[in-house]
């Protein structure tokens, strides 16, 4: 995997999903030829930021709901 590439990947997503970012698609065959200590760090480290970028994804979403809901003068539960 080039890390550019990836960038680019990246960056065409978020501009294709406004407030969104792309999780890190990781297989076993990206790994296949590394130390297995390597393999092992390198898929909890896509692990950990894809967490990271579904949070994100999750608080976009939540505001987008939440100012749709707004807009359409429905009251959010517990807010009022």
């Amino acid at each position: 995997m080039r890390p550019d590439y990836e960038d680019m990947r990246d960056w065409a997503y978020r501009e294709a999903n406004p407030g969104y970012e792309r999780e890190i698609g990781l297989t076993a065959s990206d790994l296949e030829d590394c130390d297995p200590e390597l393999a092992r760090a390198v898929a909890e480290k896509c692990a950990h930021d894809n967490g990271k970028r579904r949070e994100n994804n999750l608080r976009t979403e939540n505001a987008q709901l939440r100012a749709l809901l707004e807009e359409n003068g429905i009251e959010i539960p517990g807010e009022g």
